[in-house]
């Protein structure tokens, strides 16, 4: 059985329990994901209900439309700010911010979506797949 990770908020007070290390990491250039986390791309890992909860922590959640028209749930710490976790409406996907994993952790993105919405100076990693919009 994976390790259960334990994955923060930038002061620590909201938490998620994620079912070990996944496979479906990904680096999204899409300008939502860039004004939500104020960079030039995010890295979030995805999981399902089963393999991922929310296990302490006061949040708040703010209702978005992604640019592929998909309805997102993103959930904040109450206390930070820092966008722990979301979900996606009619899923069962459960998206983690790369940031709130613990760093030892972290391991290279397997795909490169909305590509084509990137700031020209950013260079992407040339190993990996690239998508100039969603997968």
């Amino acid at each position: 059985m994976d390790t259960m990770i334990e994955a923060k908020c930038s002061c620590g007070s909201l938490s998620v329990e994620l079912q070990g290390v996944t496979d479906a990491r990904y680096l999204c250039c899409c300008s939502e994901c860039q004004r939500r986390t104020g960079s030039p791309f995010s890295v979030s890992w995805y999981y399902t209900t089963s393999t991922a909860r929310h296990i302490s922590g006061a949040y708040c959640t703010h209702p978005r439309v992604g640019t592929s028209g998909t309805p997102y749930q993103f959930h904040y710490c109450l206390s930070c700010g820092t966008t722990a976790f979301w979900t996606i409406r009619d899923s069962n996907a459960v998206g983690v911010a790369a940031g709130c994993i613990p760093a030892d952790l972290h391991r290279e993105p397997v795909k490169a979506v909305w590509v084509g919405e990137r700031p020209g100076w950013v260079l992407l990693p040339t190993n990996i797949p690239w998508h100039e919009g969603g997968t």
